[in-house]
């Protein structure tokens, strides 16, 4: 005869569902990374349950525990058990740790001074670049931190004002010079080469150069805030000019800021100065995507920041406006972000854009002082704010960027001149948490028998 189970039973059950499912959700996005990915690193396509399902088979088996046959009990309350250690083991160390990795001191010889510049390399090495201190820095896998580039630049031709950084799939990384109105590019190898001046193509010029990006081609794209052009540059150094403010009209294209390319060879170009994005198909037709109107609800102003997607999806950042958008490729609009963040912290002026590989987005609020990411689901989570590692603020931040080998995100604060390591979720090993279990149910049996001795 089965006995029905009593209320303590239900509630204790319910509780540890609870437990396990709701501080779950939190950390992995409301739903969209299942439980085996948040607690235990695996990829997002290894079949694993959702978490609800998990905190409910411990429920489940908190039920079966009330059965009258003894060693159905006993199993099924040691299995419980177990499987309760491994969910709280990995929710307790899957817990995200803030860390200054790079400072002022830059490699300790020479320093970094407003650092402006970020990208993150095929090994995982990361780049900063210094506004004032005019050098770019590498971070190694390993730590260690070396000047890559300085005000030299080339020896021949300076970089002044280094801005945006890109880095190839060789480990090529690709600089702008905002006051030397100039690209460079040092290889993997070491040799650095001016690519570009302010000639430009030798017809249009280039001015104070800011966004740099690249194509599926393995050409550069760099485009001119004061000029208002957008060039490509091939590996040889030719130059190519692709978009300028003539190509707009009757739109405005003034200051650009960001230049993203989906896989169709598509070019977009935010327009500060024009409060716009432009498209530029690889065939030369130029369409505005978005203009000041947003999503004809809420306005875009001043947008900066672009991203792309797997879908070909576009992210679009309003600085002024508070804004994130979304562009689809049919041409939707939709406001995804404003200024009230994730409904408890504030997102104020949204400067730097990122999607990862999963199609997560990461956004960074210079006058907030912190960082979101969104998940693919739609759920959003501060992952840093303006106490940045507890010693040392985030203020100012200026881009953000993520290790996609590691998972990692590394969030760059100029205010403070220091670059945060934000760390993925814990990858602790699955035997790991079942040893836990196994050593609590040693514990609680060797606890049982003293008490029955007792």
């Amino acid at each position: 005869m089965r006995t029905m189970p009593s209320t303590s039973t239900l509630l204790r059950g319910s509780a540890i569902a609870v437990a396990l499912t709701l501080p779950g959700q939190a950390l992995a996005g409301g739903g969209d990374e299942n439980w085996g990915t948040m607690l235990w690193g695996l990829p997002a396509s290894v079949p694993v349950p959702a978490l609800e399902w998990f905190g409910l088979l411990v429920l489940a088996l908190g039920l079966l525990a009330t059965t009258s046959n003894s060693v159905l009990r006993s199993c099924f309350k040691k299995l419980q058990l177990a499987i309760l250690s491994v969910g709280l083991l990995g929710a307790a160390q899957a817990q995200a740790e803030v860390t200054v990795v790079m400072d002022a001191t830059g490699d300790g010889v020479n320093a970094l001074s407003v650092p402006n510049g970020l990208a993150v390399g095929p090994d995982g090495s990361v780049y900063v670049s210094g506004r004032t201190s005019h050098n770019v820095f590498r971070r190694a896998p390993n730590g260690s931190i070396s000047q890559i580039l300085d005000v030299n630049g080339d020896g021949t031709h300076a970089l002044l004002r280094p801005e945006a950084l890109v880095v190839n799939a060789s480990g090529d990384v690709f600089v702008t010079g905002f006051n030397s109105n100039n690209l460079f590019r040092r290889t993997s190898g070491g040799v650095v080469t001016e690519l570009m001046d302010a000639t430009g193509d030798g017809s249009s010029p280039l001015t104070n150069p800011r966004p740099v990006a690249l194509d599926g081609s393995g050409n550069v794209l760099v485009g001119g805030v004061l000029s208002n052009t957008v060039f490509s540059v091939d590996p040889t150094g030719a130059a190519t000019l692709i978009f300028a403010a003539a190509d707009a009209l009757p739109d405005l294209f003034a200051d650009p800021r960001t230049i993203v390319t989906d896989a169709s060879g598509n070019i977009f170009v935010s327009s500060r100065g024009g409060d716009n994005v432009f498209r530029v198909t690889p065939t030369g037709g130029v369409t505005e995507v978005i203009d000041s109107n947003g999503d004809g609800l809420n306005a875009l102003d001043s947008p900066r920041a672009l991203a792309i997607d797997s879908g070909g999806n576009l992210y679009v950042a309003g600085r002024s406006s508070n804004n994130v958008f979304i562009v689809t490729p049919g041409g939707t609009i939709t406001q995804i972000l404003d200024a009230s963040g994730d409904g408890t912290h504030a997102l104020l002026a949204p400067n730097c854009l990122f999607i990862d590989a999963a199609d997560t987005l990461f956004v960074t609020g210079a006058l907030s002082n912190n960082a979101f990411r969104r998940a693919p689901g739609g759920t959003v989570t501060q992952i840093i704010d303006s106490t940045g590692d507890g010693a040392t603020p985030l203020t100012n931040p200026r881009c953000i960027a993520l290790d996609d080998n590691m998972g990692d995100a590394y969030v760059l604060s100029g205010g403070s001149e220091v670059l945060f390591r934000v760390t993925a979720v814990p990858e602790p090993s699955y035997s790991t948490g079942v040893l836990t279990g196994i050593v609590v149910l040693s514990a609680m049996t060797r606890h049982r028998r003293r008490s029955r001795a007792l």
